[in-house]
């Protein structure tokens, strides 16, 4: 079965990135009867999941429905959990509790997933500010080569008026990112590709790398955008 799932994750890959959706949307579709006519593996679900998410409908609720499944088959796959809490968090602001307590249990030496979880944790927190500044405080002391909890402390802290000490975080997170080149093939079929570029942020693109680099910006002053809008000297 595994070298099964490794073909089809090449092909996967193969149909995406050469634009063939209408194949795409078939292989999945049968993938997907597969699954309901009783032959879904951890593995399947886990490929339904991601592809799901980053190839095919971009269903936040059904990706989530398969990781759940995948979790069910395997309950120790920390790509899976992180996927679970993630998605349940920002599609229906409710963190799965249960899966975020096995998987913070399971990685008390692994700084990097548990940075993950506190920075998944912080956006239970935008209501609360002490305990979303806490919280992102955690993750980028447990791990501060990641993107999105710098630039979201940074970004706190500007919104807070402590403009030295969010640009920091903000240059921090600029420092830890990998620029994607246009026209870079990745493995759309790895859920650790996803977590890289849409949990951490490691991964990056040209505007998310401006939109960083514009906060760094003092803003103009209110005759400053008097004089531009006019044309004044």
């Amino acid at each position: 079965m595994n070298h099964n799932i490794e073909n089809i994750k090449a092909l996967i890959n193969k149909l995406y990135w050469s634009d063939q959706t209408d194949e795409l949307w078939e292989l999945f579709n049968s993938l997907e009867r597969k699954a309901k006519e009783g032959e879904g593996t951890s593995e399947l679900y886990r490929l339904l999941a991601i592809t799901e998410l980053s190839c095919v409908g971009e269903d936040f609720g059904l990706s989530l429905e398969y990781f759940r499944n995948a979790h069910k088959l395997d309950p120790d796959n920390r790509e899976v959990m992180i996927m679970i809490i993630y998605i349940s968090q920002i599609w229906y602001r409710d963190m799965d509790k249960a899966v975020f307590s096995r998987l913070e249990s399971m990685s008390t030496t692994d700084k990097k997933t548990l940075a993950i979880c506190k920075y998944i944790e912080s956006m239970s927190y935008y209501d609360d500010e002490p305990q979303h500044e806490a919280k992102l405080l955690e993750s980028v002391e447990l791990c501060n080569d990641y993107v999105t909890n710098n630039s979201r402390l940074g970004l706190y802290y500007i919104e807070k008026g402590d403009r030295q000490k969010g640009i920091r975080y903000i240059e921090k997170a600029i420092e830890n990112m990998i620029i994607s080149q246009p026209g870079e093939q990745y493995d759309v079929t790895d859920p650790n590709e996803y977590i890289n570029e849409m949990i951490t942020g490691v991964y990056g693109s040209e505007w998310r790398l401006k939109y960083l680099q514009d906060q760094l910006i003092p803003p103009k002053s209110f005759w400053e955008k008097l004089r531009n809008k006019f044309g004044l000297s």
